[in-house]
């Protein structure tokens, strides 16, 4: 009953000022609880709103994780809005790239493969560009590292293993390397499965 109410107040909200992204959002989290099926309508509300609003891409992701629904094709959807986006300086590619470590998080990396291959040109042209724009926290290194990592979890081998010779150009190296399918000392075992094209 109380999400209920939340939703009349918060459609109400938007009534009045209708250019205020938070009740928005907000409506994104009552859906999830009352599992009214209209996450994705509140998102691309919240977005036309304010296409850069992190809130709108946390909660819409959260809906489609674990007990809230578990649609992985609705992350993927997401990931390719957001990796879409040209506006790096928002941060809102980034969500892109965290949208597909959720799904290896929630699938393993066995079942998220299709879905990771799924995006891989743009997921790989996001990391490009990013290492290109390095800062503080997130250095070229960091996104070399991602493009090993997830060009693992797409099946491509060939596209991990120069992501590897990137990152040592620039003296980085790769800890856990077994869990991408190399050698402690950073050499390529056995190859897993090439993701097949979609």
């Amino acid at each position: 009953e109380q999400l209920r109410f939340a939703r009349f107040e918060f459609n109400q909200a938007l009534d009045l000022r209708p250019h205020r992204v938070e009740p928005a959002v907000h409506l994104i989290t009552v859906a999830m609880g009352l599992q009214s099926g209209d996450v994705d309508e509140h998102f691309e509300r919240a977005l036309a709103i304010d296409p850069y609003d992190p809130e709108a891409y946390d909660q819409a992701l959260w809906a489609h994780r674990g007990h809230w629904g578990r649609n992985p094709t609705a992350t993927l959807a997401i990931a390719r809005r957001a990796l879409a986006s040209e506006d790096y300086h928002t941060g809102v590619p980034d969500w892109g790239r965290y949208a597909i470590e959720k799904i290896i998080q929630d699938y393993g990396l066995e079942a998220a493969q299709p879905y990771v291959a799924n995006i891989w040109p743009e997921l790989s042209a996001y990391l490009d560009r990013r290492a290109e724009q390095p800062t503080p926290l997130s250095d070229t290194a960091y996104f070399f590292q991602l493009g090993v990592k997830l060009a693992h979890a797409a099946g491509r081998p060939d596209d991990r293993d120069a992501y590897l010779r990137r990152l040592r150009d620039v003296g980085g190296r790769i800890l856990n390397p077994e869990a991408y399918g190399l050698t402690a000392q950073g050499i390529p075992t056995a190859a897993p499965a090439r993701a097949t094209e979609s």
